[in-house]
């Protein structure tokens, strides 16, 4: 699990730094990834959260996977 995780980190951290889509496409996948692993639905929301925040609540995950995964999700 660990390794999913580095790597949604690693390209959200790209994607924040030089704001090509296909970081933010591969974190995409890997949360999708991750989601289906520990059984979290994701679903798409209108509201569009900021990144920095959503990042931050996925890195420290004090909410739990279903809220961050689901934040992070929809703020790339």
């Amino acid at each position: 699990m660990d390794s999913i995780k580095d790597n949604i980190i690693f390209n959200v951290f790209e994607y924040m730094d030089n704001k090509d889509l296909q970081y933010s496409f591969r974190a995409q996948e890997y949360l999708q990834l991750l989601a289906k692993n520990f059984h979290v639905t994701i679903k798409k929301t209108s509201r569009k959260p900021e990144i920095k925040n959503a990042f931050k609540l996925f890195i420290l995950n004090g909410k739990g996977y279903n809220i961050t995964i689901n934040e992070l999700f929809n703020a790339l």
